[in-house]
């Protein structure tokens, strides 16, 4: 039986803390381990992506055995007490030995970085392979199962040494990570990667505190003070810790899928702005539409063909129903926008949207063509579908502050 008091409202606090944090950040990091486990074979062929496969995985493990109810569990199915302490405490020295990996194939060349990680293998299998004989050396633990072992057996001896072990290993590469984010991430060359290395450094930070917390657990015995009042911190800093790190190693990799989300978001805005003007101009010229049913208000998929269709039939109109404009309209256009204090690209797309207003009611008025010569529809975006696109959002908003203004005249 444990021979000190651990403070039963804290260990209580501390186990409810564990039960929500721990299976958050268990989710987290499945979450981020799935993808690429999905595509493995692609991933074991990069040392960078085999490095996150298996620190995703690692985090996931830890933390899914962390939470107590789970190590429970994994004792009464496994028949053998405690189970769950080593197969987290290696996990994380483990962890921090693959990171520390990472992070250095991130900051130095190949040459300089094979060296230093070879070290760290070798350091971390040495301790990995002590902390286990250490924990055969303990031998039973009374046959008691509690969710927290070193709350209850960092006084016997074998188990004081492998808790040093862990401690010291795991400090230790904790410090050595935080050393190398800050020194690089002001030097790195691309910005996510700087952000992912002060996230994970801010990460490292507080895993210097979950070690601070544990060290707490061994030494407040001989202090008199109550061992459960540590696993607080130990919930809050190794969560906190854990989900920072694990969202600084991915930083690097959001920027291509930010990239093309961010493009996609984009083009979807760009349809749903200029698709009320598509509508004003294609309805009063359907002869331009190829497939009006393949132009829809919202599409899912095949938005770039969509977006292109879009712009080519709204330009197509226009160039069918500009000889029904007033020819005088373009002129009024511009007095009226000049009054207004309009310039520049402002001031054209509003006399284009005012020429196209004024075709569109011709069409509905059944106006003969009234320009003897087409006016030119003027494209002031550029070429290329993003200058287009650019412009026609200028043209679609003044249109529509157009017809705002038609239908309060009425």
């Amino acid at each position: 039986m444990p021979r000190y008091q651990t403070g039963t409202l804290s260990w209580v606090e501390a186990t409810t803390l564990k039960e929500i944090i721990f299976p958050l950040v268990a989710g987290l990091g499945f979450l981020f381990f799935l993808p690429r486990a999905a595509r493995a074979r692609q991933a074991l062929r990069d040392p960078t992506e085999a490095a996150l496969l298996i620190a995703f995985g690692l985090a996931w493990i830890i933390f899914a055995v962390s939470t107590p109810s789970v190590s429970a569990w994994l004792d009464q199915f496994t028949g053998v007490h405690n189970l769950s302490a080593p197969i987290i405490d290696c996990s994380l020295v483990l962890y921090s030995c693959v990171t520390q990996t990472l992070v250095l194939m991130w900051v130095y060349p190949p040459e300089k970085a094979r060296p230093a990680i070879r070290r760290r293998v070798i350091i971390y299998g040495l301790v990995l392979v002590t902390m286990i004989s250490l924990f055969l050396a303990a031998g039973s633990t009374d046959g008691i199962s509690v969710s927290d072992y070193f709350l209850h057996y960092a006084d016997k001896s074998p188990i004081a040494a492998y808790l040093a072990l862990y401690l010291v290993a795991l400090g230790a590469g904790l410090a050595s990570m935080l050393r190398l984010c800050l020194r690089y991430a002001g030097e790195a060359g691309s910005t996510w990667l700087r952000r992912g290395l002060r996230v994970s450094g801010a990460g490292c930070g507080l895993g210097l505190a979950y070690c601070a917390c544990r060290v707490g657990t061994g030494v407040s015995p001989l202090l008199g003070w109550p061992r459960g009042i540590w696993e607080l911190g130990v919930a809050v800093f190794g969560g906190s810790a854990a989900i920072l790190i694990l969202s600084g190693l991915t930083l690097p990799s959001w920027r291509p899928s930010l990239g093309i989300a961010q493009r996609r978001l984009g083009r979807h805005l760009a349809y749903h702005h200029l698709h009320p003007l598509w509508t004003a101009i294609t309805t009063a010229a359907l002869e331009v539409v190829l497939d009006a049913s393949a132009t829809k208000r919202l599409p899912l998929r095949d938005l770039d063909f969509l977006l292109s269709r879009l712009i080519i039939e709204m330009r197509d109109g226009q160039r069918v129903l500009q000889p029904l404009a007033d020819p005088a309209t373009a002129e009024q256009a511009e007095k009226l926008g000049r009054e207004a204090g309009l310039s520049s690209d402002e001031l054209s797309a509003a006399v284009e949207a005012a020429i196209l207003q004024s075709a569109i009611q011709g069409k509905a008025e059944g106006t003969p063509e009234r320009a003897p010569t087409p006016q030119e529809v003027p494209v002031y975006g550029g070429d290329g579908m993003l200058a287009e696109v650019t412009w026609l959002k200028k043209v679609a908003r003044a249109f529509s502050q157009l017809e705002a203004q038609s239908l309060t005249q009425r």
